[in-house]
């Protein structure tokens, strides 16, 4: 079947792609955020210990256990999420503003949730882990490469992948910037081509190599 054509998008401004300003301003704007506002359920201190005991029981009995991962596993790092109560799109909808820059990207640190999802792929006992989130944090976990898919990106990745570029991936300790698959104003230090953001805009497809592990492990 033929390719569907994209839809061109309304871009805010600026688009510099060395601009610091926030992961949402970044993107293409968009008219619709999905469902958000969404009420969480906190469980209580009573039920917890029953709950835990099930989970670790269902992960140590299954034959094979694949790990998905969004936005609420990073919240106790400091990076808000963006569909909850007090999500960025959440507040968005509501009128405000959407944030001038994010602080939070280079200094956050993973939670107890990212240590321990790496601690048992390392185990043999987790085979991959499936995230949309961008934040890097699983990467930072120690996660390898062939145990993860990040669906919408990575904001500290940039890779050669423009034309005649050599492929070389980079993860850096800093937010690249931009976003879209953009050049970045870097050049590849092993080839010297323009180096490329590796972070989603609404709408782009997914990266081949993470697009194609969800279902060649979630399968088995």
């Amino acid at each position: 079947a033929a390719a569907r054509p994209k839809k061109k998008r309304r871009q805010r401004q600026p688009r510099d792609p060395m601009c610091p300003l926030s992961y949402a301003l970044r993107l293409s704007e968009y008219h619709d955020y999905g469902r958000c506002g969404v009420e969480e359920r906190e469980d209580t201190t009573a039920a917890l210990p029953g709950k835990i005991s099930e989970l670790a029981e269902m992960v140590r009995t299954a034959r094979h256990v694949v790990v998905h991962t969004g936005a609420g596993i990073s919240t106790a790092a400091g990076i808000p999420d963006f569909r909850g109560k007090d999500g960025v799109w959440t507040k968005h909808k509501s009128g405000v503003p959407l944030p001038a820059a994010d602080r939070c990207w280079n200094n956050a640190l993973p939670t107890a949730s990212h240590m321990a999802l790496a601690a048992l792929a390392e185990a043999g006992v987790v085979a991959a882990v499936i995230t949309q989130n961008i934040d890097g944090l699983h990467v930072r976990s120690g996660l390898q490469p062939h145990q993860l898919a990040e669906l919408h990106g990575n904001i500290f990745k940039e890779a050669c992948a423009g034309s005649g570029g050599c492929g070389e991936v980079y993860t850096r300790s800093f937010d690249v910037g931009g976003v879209g698959f953009r050049e970045t104003g870097r050049q590849c230090p092993k080839c010297g081509k323009p180096l490329i953001d590796q972070l989603l805009d609404w709408e782009d497809d997914l990266p081949d190599n993470d697009f194609a592990l969800p279902p060649s492990v979630a399968s088995r």
